[in-house]
């Protein structure tokens, strides 16, 4: 288990580790995420304020007074300029010389046993991350069908930010992930292949491994409605793309 101020402490002592001092905080972060886009730093940004955000919510649920929340939410001072994006065009040492300081991180910590207890998140089990590789391998596949350009660049894109979301889910969360896997069988259904062809082999393989995912992610949260629906989606899919072809 883990809470939403450790998941901002984890993800920024990636940069605060980074040797290159030079490079940009926002590539260092997108890079680490996977995220290789052009839109990749702006990406950064609106994950950043939607963990900075989160531990706002999570401090005003908990169950203590209003000048113990007072005193969790100084812990957050030193990252406001985040939010206003004034900060993010830094290079690591400059970072490092603001936000990114090392009793800032501390901080972090220290924000993070005051919210245990209160409000903790879950983390995906070691056997659900590993199917990032089995993603990655599909990627791969995919990138060496006879498919759409436009169909191949969605479906390839969509499984390396799966691959990522697994990999770095104390940042995404489950939401983050199944709005992605959403994306990708949506992909799917709109760019079908040729029933007999390798494509729908690969697809069926997909869809195999998203099944396996979903079912991992109903276990990290029940609250998640849509899961049970889009397993039933996925499974009316299989019918369609034998992964055994």
């Amino acid at each position: 288990m883990t809470t939403s101020a450790q998941a901002l402490n984890q993800l920024l002592s990636v940069a605060n580790k980074h040797p290159n001092k030079n490079d940009k905080f926002l590539k260092v972060v997108a890079a680490h995420l996977g995220l290789l886009n052009k839109s990749a730093e702006v990406e950064v940004i609106q994950l950043l304020v939607r963990l900075l955000d989160r531990i706002d919510a999570d401090i005003e649920t908990m169950n203590v007074g209003e000048e113990e929340k007072t005193h969790a939410r100084k812990f957050l001072g030193p990252f406001a300029n985040i939010r206003n994006f004034s900060h993010l065009h830094l290079n690591i040492q400059q970072a490092k010389d603001n936000f990114l300081k090392a009793d800032h991180l501390v901080g972090l910590m220290s924000l993070h046993l005051a919210l245990s207890g209160h409000t903790n998140y879950f983390d995906l089990d070691s056997e659900t991350k590993k199917y990032a590789e089995d993603v990655r391998r599909l990627r791969d596949e995919m990138l060496d069908l006879d498919l759409p350009t436009y169909a191949k660049k969605i479906v390839t894109a969509r499984l390396a930010q799966i691959a990522s979301m697994l990999e770095n889910f104390y940042a995404f969360g489950p939401d983050a992930l199944q709005a992605e896997i959403e994306a990708l069988v949506g992909a799917i259904v709109v760019n079908p292949p040729n029933k007999d062809s390798k494509a729908s082999a690969s697809y069926g393989r997909t869809v195999a491994v998203l099944l396996a995912i979903l079912a991992g992610l109903k276990s990290v949260d029940s609250a998640l409605g849509a899961t049970l629906s889009m397993s039933e989606k996925g499974k009316a899919l299989l019918e369609l793309y034998s992964p055994d072809d």
